[in-house]
């Protein structure tokens, strides 16, 4: 994989909606779009690997919002956590008037991603996911506008098949990317890098191309 370059950026904890809702945001100069990245703090590895995801998305160009949902207490509830992803969409397209704003998740945060997109079209120009489970979204993900990159490793069977089922509902801009060897976690040895790089990939192309023309 290619060396992320060094960029300025500038950092603060920011309050989404509520006064106890917060988040890392991390703005890079003139950036080319902004990338939300929920996780939740009680996930194995969690913090690492959202850091060097951000590190490549500041690499790329992209401010990003690393915003914990742990502290909202709805985890394994997809119907708040999308909402809940929908306001902080929300309030980043807000922040960045004209700017086109994406979003990535693993695993559960992955299918609350598609479905925020899903149920509020417009709300997200593309999103990357690992390691979702798309059969949770249901029907809904045939209402995706926003341009979808899943991403699954190949040494789970029941993952793959699944998001190789949710490609054929998707209409919208979408491609499937099998990371040999990776299973659920992505733990294995540059499995994550591997992730940060394709979804960094996916955002060029679908948050910045216009204002790298």
């Amino acid at each position: 994989m290619g060396v992320v370059a060094v960029r300025d950026i500038g950092s603060q904890v920011v309050h989404v909606g509520r006064s106890d809702w917060s988040g890392e945001y991390e703005c890079v100069a003139h950036p080319l779009g902004v990338v939300a990245v929920p996780q939740f703090d009680a996930a194995p590895s969690a913090g690492p690997d959202a850091r060097q995801l951000s590190d490549v998305l500041h690499a790329c160009g992209f401010a990003t919002l690393v915003v914990d949902l742990q502290s909202i207490d709805c985890e394994g509830d997809m119907g708040r956590l999308s909402q809940r992803l929908v306001d902080v969409l929300g309030w980043l397209r807000d922040k960045h008037a004209g700017m086109e704003v994406g979003v990535y998740g693993t695993q559960f945060l992955a299918s609350a991603a598609l479905q925020a997109v899903a149920q509020r079209p417009g709300i997200a120009a593309a999103v990357v996911t690992r390691s979702a489970s798309p059969e949770l979204v249901g029907a809904h993900l045939a209402q995706v506008q926003a341009a979808t990159l899943l991403i699954v490793g190949d040494d789970d069977a029941d993952l793959l098949q699944s998001n190789r089922a949710a490609l054929r509902l998707l209409s919208c801009s979408k491609r499937l990317e099998v990371v040999p060897g990776a299973g659920r976690w992505f733990d294995e040895l540059g499995a994550r890098e591997t992730v940060a790089h394709l979804a960094g990939a996916w955002f060029m192309r679908h948050l910045a191309a216009g204002r790298l023309q």
